[in-house]
């Protein structure tokens, strides 16, 4: 396995000196943007919405602490 890592880091670092000789060093960051405005938003309507089912669920069962079940349930709600 430690061989295994090691190639693929090899074959990385190759890439990454390929992609900065040929473009420079903003290519690597090619692609953040839309990238940022795709996942900020999800994951801050993911979160609001897990807190908010895993507290209604608290509420409803009369639970003191969140169980295994209730934060299952409310990450499946809100990622659904």
């Amino acid at each position: 396995p430690l061989e295994l890592v090691r190639t693929k880091m090899h074959e990385l670092m190759v890439c990454i000196r390929s992609a900065v000789a040929q473009d420079g060093w903003l290519s690597l960051w090619r692609g953040w943007g839309p990238t940022v405005l795709r996942d900020v938003p999800f994951s801050a309507l993911y979160w609001f919405n897990y807190e908010l089912v895993k507290a209604q669920l608290c509420e409803r069962y009369r639970a003191p602490q969140t169980s295994f079940t209730i934060s299952f349930t409310a990450g499946a709600v809100s990622g659904a």
